[in-house]
């Protein structure tokens, strides 16, 4: 994973002063996470040097996100499966009155949601962002069609449209030799995704919201996964849940599977829609869990091949991965401060939140890494001087080593700088240590070179 800085370089605004610009904000905006744009650029000149690339019409989001998706894809090929994972957030922007064409994201909250597919690698490394889609409701809402009418309206003409617009732009950029699985959440639990991935025979692993009617039976796809037998236990380790407060922890589930045939909506008349699809149904439910937290049970749909019970681990450890989009989602709203931006117009905060996404990308690849190739040397991610003033100022000591160490221990040296203490209780860094551990690695750098020879 190359820092922010280095996946762009090759963006190309028709400027060369305002392409370096570029360069330059993401690499402030990356060593001084969470900081503003006159915090992150050490001057009211230079801020400002900011704020006419945003506006200089040469600048362009697109072509930040062209290049950043190439880069994406690059690591993406080195791979034979990767992960797409989608999701949406919504990024709460109420107190910016003034901001020119902001819209928003509910009846009453000014704001932009964000629909964004990462790609991760099956063992869940961090690999980038292959697309993002950014919009915003009208403050009047349309009232000509009632609720009947408006469940009766094309995909193309509902909000959802993105996760299949999404699904097959994403698809159709992956190479041949690698074996891409779309996982969602469940908004993505609509027919029409299900036809899309079928017709452009791609891979897709669906968590269901809907208890459908399937053909082979008078039940209802859920109900039918109870009945279905067992086919063994796997034990996992549950990530943390800041939402609910809850620590991670292992947890024993008991899968079963079986095919499950979906009838077309009554409702969709369009004519490409087949009249009925077949997917692969699982079910994932906790055994024993404890009393403080809430248990599992999973239902999902996919077109993988399931037909043992090690087919149904790897759709669990599959699924597993789709936190770390919501861990994303954390980096990018509480570490970037994304909904504190104070830009004037909506162009200029879609083009900060698009920015902003990819240094939350790289905190996050940072943190993951270390847990999963642990012999990988920092220099992958860090500069000499960097990983030599980390070495010292995280074990108080004025030599540093010639070489470079693993990523595991840059990590653990970063989350020593962030207030990690270590403890058998803490558990691995996350990411909110690592984003304080960059931030203070950033102002040892910044003043090393000032520092008296003689202390």
């Amino acid at each position: 994973m190359n820092k922010p800085k280095e996946d762009l370089e090759k963006v190309k605004f028709n400027s060369k002063r305002l392409e370096k610009r570029l360069l330059t904000t993401v690499e402030n905006l990356t060593n001084d996470v969470g900081a503003s744009i006159l915090e992150a650029s050490g001057s009211r000149g230079q801020a400002k040097a900011v704020y006419r690339m945003l506006s200089n019409e040469k600048f362009s989001r697109e072509e930040i996100q062209r290049v950043y998706a190439e880069s994406t894809l690059k690591r993406i090929a080195e791979n034979s499966t990767v992960l797409l994972i989608q999701d949406s957030t919504e990024i709460n922007l109420n107190t910016h009155k003034k901001t020119k064409k902001l819209g928003y994201i509910d009846k009453y909250d000014l704001g932009i949601k964000v629909h964004t597919c990462i790609a991760i690698t099956e063992e869940g490394a961090i690999l980038g962002i292959l697309s993002q889609k950014t919009s915003t409701r009208p403050q009047d809402a349309d009232k000509s069609q009632n609720r009947d009418a408006k469940k009766l309206r094309a995909i193309e003409e509902k909000e959802s449209h993105r996760w299949v617009e999404t699904f097959s732009e994403t698809n159709k950029s992956i190479p041949d030799s690698v074996n891409a699985v779309t996982v969602c959440d469940r908004e993505g639990d609509f027919y029409e995704l299900y036809a899309s991935a079928i017709a452009q025979e791609r891979k897709i692993l669906i968590r269901l919201i809907h208890n459908r009617r399937i053909s082979e039976d008078t039940k209802k796809a859920m109900d039918y996964l109870r009945d279905t037998p067992s086919c063994g236990t796997v034990i996992i380790e549950l990530p943390r849940d800041t939402r609910k407060g809850e620590k991670p922890r292992k947890a024993t589930l008991e899968v079963s599977h079986t095919p499950l045939t979906f009838k077309c909506p009554k409702i969709r008349k369009e004519s490409h829609l087949p009249k009925e699809i077949t997917v692969n149904g699982l079910r994932i439910i906790e055994k024993d869990p404890p009393t403080d937290a809430e248990s599992i049970e999973w239902f999902l749909a996919t077109n993988e091949t399931v037909n043992s019970f090690e087919d149904t681990l790897k759709m669990v450890k599959y699924y597993v991965q789709r936190w770390k989009i919501e861990r994303y989602h954390y980096v990018l709203k509480e570490g970037c401060n994304v909904e504190k931006l104070q830009e004037r117009t909506l162009e200029r905060m879609e083009s900060m939140i698009c920015i902003f996404s990819i240094i939350a990308i790289y905190i996050m690849a940072l943190t993951y890494l270390a847990r999963i190739n642990h012999n990988v040397k920092c220099d992958v991610l860090l500069e000499e001087s960097e990983w030599k003033i980390l070495y010292c100022a995280a074990n108080s000591v004025k030599d540093a080593p010639n070489e470079p160490y693993t990523v595991k221990e840059a990590v653990s040296y970063l989350a020593k700088l962030g207030g990690f203490a270590g403890a058998p209780s803490d558990g691995t860094p996350g990411v909110k240590v690592i984003w304080h551990g960059i931030q203070k690695l950033h102002t040892l750098m910044q003043y090393h070179d000032f520092m008296p020879s003689n202390l």
